[in-house]
């Protein structure tokens, strides 16, 4: 559990794409994602007194490849999140914390089949080569109380690296769907993970009771 409420300063931010499976043509395609901060808050949770900074993100996901790329909408499933004290340490895979955000086993959505003769709109997005697509996401930090017994400070600079998983289907259906939409673009599966993120830490001044989470919200313990 990371020790204090934090105050995030956070710039235009450029992530890196992991691919899926190694496709049969001659170049992988390529993803760029992007992230700006649009909001940001904090609240005290009731029950164990920790507190919680909630990140509002706008994310911008470009394909820089030469070849259309079909993507999940909703490709902002945080799998996970780490601090570092420094750059090295961050490139250099050092952590202060580092979290993983557990799901269900083999709980997929459900949302098509991979028979469908082209790429459900409503679900599916076809990036052709430099153009970005934006979605917006919350992610949630949570903290223990500043006051509390070996909560050591953590004013000052830290390093932000994420990691977000852009499936919700079973691996079957990406077999099929893959190829049965493959005239229309690549399917893509692989997981974005950010560059390190600078931000920095203060403490808020007034922290009010977090209300209930919402669905979409994905909360780090």
């Amino acid at each position: 559990m990371l020790p204090r409420a934090l105050t995030f300063t956070l710039a235009l931010v450029p992530l890196l794409a992991e691919p899926g499976p190694p496709k049969e043509d001659s170049q992988a395609p390529t993803l760029k994602l992007q992230a700006r901060l649009t909001g940001q808050s904090y609240c005290r949770e009731p029950r164990s007194d920790d507190l919680s900074a909630t990140l509002r993100l706008q994310l911008k996901v470009t394909n820089i490849g030469e070849e259309p790329v079909i993507l999940y909408r909703k490709c902002d499933q945080l799998f996970e999140a780490s601090r570092s004290a420094t750059l090295a340490d961050a490139l250099a895979g050092r952590y202060e914390d580092s979290f993983h955000v557990s799901y269900a086993p083999f709980f997929y959505l459900k949302l098509i089949k991979g028979y469908e003769a082209f790429p459900p709109q409503d679900y599916f997005v076809i990036l052709r080569p430099d153009e970005p697509y934006f979605l917006n996401t919350v992610v949630s930090f949570r903290y223990c109380t500043p006051a509390r017994v070996r909560c050591p400070a953590l004013s000052g600079d830290h390093y932000l690296r994420a990691r977000f998983s852009t499936w919700k289907e079973s691996p079957e259906v990406l077999a099929r769907a893959r190829k049965t939409w493959r005239p229309f673009g690549y399917l893509w599966d692989g997981d974005l993970t950010t560059e390190p993120v600078a931000f920095a830490v203060a403490d808020p001044p007034v922290i009010p009771d977090c209300e209930e989470p919402k669905a979409s919200e994905v909360v780090l313990r």
